[in-house]
């Protein structure tokens, strides 16, 4: 709550460039739990993890102006496939960590693979939204050039 309110404070042209990076710091505090921290030590990473998700309510905010030009029914498509999509994720993460569990035979290091994969797939997303960020920027300050 208290990073979700730090966000709040910082100008909202700010925030489609803090997605990537808190994206980026969901993942590295649960790379730690390689070192098979004890319960002060997990709840503190934890905590440090759930402040770096601050940039959920970001997101919504950046799709919906991503979508905002579509007929009131595509969006509304949209935002209930995202939210389909994400439930469906979610559920399908606890399966698989249960069994990497299995596997694995250590929690701790389950969620440490876990940080490694996260830390991956959002460097690989957080590249792409870059990427995306600067052209986007790019033909809107052309658009801006254009216009008389």
């Amino acid at each position: 709550m208290v990073a979700a309110w730090v966000v709040r404070r910082i100008p909202a042209r700010r925030h489609a460039a803090l997605i990537g990076p808190l994206t980026l710091a969901t993942f590295v505090p649960l790379v730690f739990f390689f070192l098979t921290p004890g319960p002060a030590g997990a709840v503190a990473l934890l905590a440090v993890c759930g402040a770096a998700q601050a940039y959920l309510p970001l997101t919504k905010g950046v799709f919906g102006e991503r979508i905002n030009g579509l007929a009131p029914a595509a969006a509304t498509s949209a935002y209930a496939l995202v939210g389909v999509s994400m439930r469906a994720a979610q559920g399908v993460a606890v399966m698989a960590g249960g069994a990497v569990v299995l596997l694995i035979g250590s929690p701790a290091r389950t969620i440490g693979v876990v940080g490694v994969l996260g830390l991956a797939l959002a460097a690989m997303g957080a590249w792409r939204w870059r990427t995306i960020r600067a052209h986007h920027m790019t033909m809107s300050a052309t658009a801006d050039v254009a216009a008389p």
